[in-house]
């Protein structure tokens, strides 16, 4: 190995200019080339040096992106246990997923679920102005009044970071906002579902998870999954770090390069197998983050009456292009790109498909993509049971007393219907649902006024036959 003569570099920076170019042909012959109008693309153009072309920070050294799932609980700061799947001894298994969304566009509501399936709330708008509210799952012990983190598991934590963060994400936006005669400006709640909307038209949805789950009749469950990324530089094993002063100038080397830092994209608009929807980085979840910013300029219109749930007779073809500029949406420049420096770790909450990937790039390393494993989302996918609000309604007390009650079913969803409702402020009643028919009946007890949801609930598996 020859010994260097000067210190080592691991970042390599700067501008070309050419000075002499000439084209070569298959028999030798060449043709020097004029130099007087070289152009350069507008993208790698510097206003300063005109007729050079800006070469972006490049790494000398063997480096990687050290992308990969982590524990659901792992908090910022902290590095992460990865994530692995383990069927011999399931309890030794370690799950990325947090749990899972179900967006509601017709409602404009977001149900959150546990990462095994198990209701823990819903995001939704006040009726009276529009807002933002949270609302614990029909069905779940605790007050009316319960916040996103009660009850909650340290692995489902980054579900109630989510949630408080876009309740006060609309808050502020409203608190700021002037009052408008107007149509008001739309919730934070409703530009998330429109972003997710949009970008979901770029994804296959069921190429490989496929169609057996309840919830994908009623919607597409995203998953909620944390991830780390750190940029590693290898050490040089052409230099002898046992010399003192080859060493220092190592680490010097590595000082000045990780000054600098390099752009990378979390998801991907042109790959169909890309399930990424959105990130939050580093448990900020004041502002989304979405996959490339040119979502928030052509979103699709869309909403309770609006887009396609608008009226029939206004309707043709696709919705028109809304632009998104809720302050919760993070529309900038930076939208869709992450600066990370070397060593830098920081910690992702993705907002992703089940059966898609997560790619990322950089154009500096090649590209990385990471899959969810069956075994960490089928339980919960299969065990998700949507509640669907309703009422008030007319029930009868004589079949009330039994436990019952006579309403017309969701047809498409299999027998196992129960209509939830309070019965006191702080505990609830499930009541089975008989199906309705077209025969008039007239109690003999008077009718009762209810309010509640119904949980649709797939069915249950038959045991294997002998």
């Amino acid at each position: 190995q020859p010994a260097p003569d000067a210190a080592t570099h691991a970042l390599l920076a700067g501008c070309v200019r050419l000075s002499r170019a000439r084209v070569v042909d298959a028999f030798g012959r060449t043709l020097e080339l004029p130099l007087a109008n070289v152009i350069t693309p507008t993208r790698s153009s510097l206003a300063t040096r005109p007729g050079e072309l800006r070469l972006p920070p490049r790494l000398l050294r063997p480096a990687r992106w050290q992308f990969r799932l982590v524990d659901a609980a792992t908090k910022p700061g902290s590095e992460g246990d990865e994530a692995r799947v383990d069927q011999i001894e399931p309890a030794l298994q370690v799950n990325p997923v947090a749990g899972f969304l179900m967006p509601d566009h017709l409602d404009e509501s977001l149900e959150v679920f546990a990462a095994d399936g198990s209701p823990v709330g819903e995001l939704l708008h006040e009726a009276a102005s529009g807002g933002v509210m949270w609302e614990i799952a029909a069905g779940r012990e605790g007050p009316a009044d319960a916040g996103p983190g009660y009850g909650l598991a340290d692995a489902q934590a980054a579900l109630a970071g989510l949630a408080s963060g876009l309740v006060a994400a609309d808050a502020d936006a409203r608190q700021g906002a002037p009052l408008q005669d107007g149509p008001q400006r739309e919730s934070a709640l409703s530009a998330m579902l429109r972003a997710i909307d949009t970008t979901l038209w770029t994804v296959d949805s069921f190429a490989s998870l496929g169609s057996e789950h309840v919830a994908g009749l009623v919607g597409r469950p995203l998953a909620v999954v944390r991830a780390q990324l750190r940029l590693e530089l290898r050490a040089p094993d052409d230099i002898d770090l046992s010399d003192p002063q080859r060493a220092e100038e190592w680490a010097q080397a590595e000082r000045d390069a990780a000054r600098y830092a390099f752009p990378v994209r979390i998801g991907e608009l042109t790959r169909s197998d890309d399930g990424v929807l959105g990130f939050f980085v580093d448990d900020d979840y004041s502002r989304f983050r979405l996959v490339d910013k040119v979502i928030a300029a052509t979103a699709a219109d869309a909403g309770r009456s609006r887009g396609q749930l608008g009226v029939y007779a206004l309707s043709s073809g696709l919705p028109a292009a809304s632009a998104i500029d809720h302050p919760y949406i993070a529309g900038t420049d930076d939208a869709d790109t992450l600066l990370l420096h070397l060593g830098q770790t920081v910690t992702l909450t993705l907002l992703m498909h089940p059966a898609g990937k997560a790619t990322l790039s950089s154009g500096l390393l090649p590209r990385k993509a990471l899959a969810l494993a069956r075994d960490w989302v089928g339980p919960g996918l299969a065990a998700i049971a949507p509640s669907l609000r309703t009422g008030p309604v007319l029930v009868e007390t004589d079949l009330a007393e039994k436990g019952q009650v006579r309403l017309p079913k969701v047809s498409v969803f299999g027998k196992d219907q129960n209509f939830l409702w309070r019965d006191t402020p702080a505990s609830w009643r499930h009541d089975a649902i008989l199906a309705a028919t077209q025969t008039a009946l007239l109690p003999d007890t008077p009718a009762e006024l209810r309010e509640g949801w119904i949980r649709v609930a797939p069915a249950a598996a038959e045991p294997p036959k002998t």
